[in-house]
């Protein structure tokens, strides 16, 4: 394991935010240059932080884990849903 490459360090412009970002297993910011999740605590693939992959689906060496929103983002969620519901409405 000793020989494993560490994932590459991505910046990451607002525009352009990862999911991640309202995950409840996110690694809050610390010492580390990149960021860090309970599925992936040396470093989140680039592919799910791009937004090219979508982590609510299996990934390679997560462990099981996914992306999981944090409590209040469920409500702004369910109230985004409910909204396109009622527009959709003849």
């Amino acid at each position: 394991m000793a020989d494993e490459k560490l994932p590459e360090i991505v910046i990451v412009e607002p525009r352009h935010a990862p999911i991640c970002l309202g995950c409840a297993h996110l690694h809050r910011p610390g010492d580390l240059p990149q960021y860090t999740c309970d599925a992936f605590p040396r470093g989140i693939p680039v592919e799910i932080l791009k937004n090219q992959f979508n982590h609510t689906r299996p990934y390679p060496r997560d462990g099981g884990i996914r992306f999981e929103p944090v409590p209040y983002l469920e409500d702004v969620i369910a109230d985004d849903r409910r909204d396109v519901e009622t527009s959709e409405e003849p």
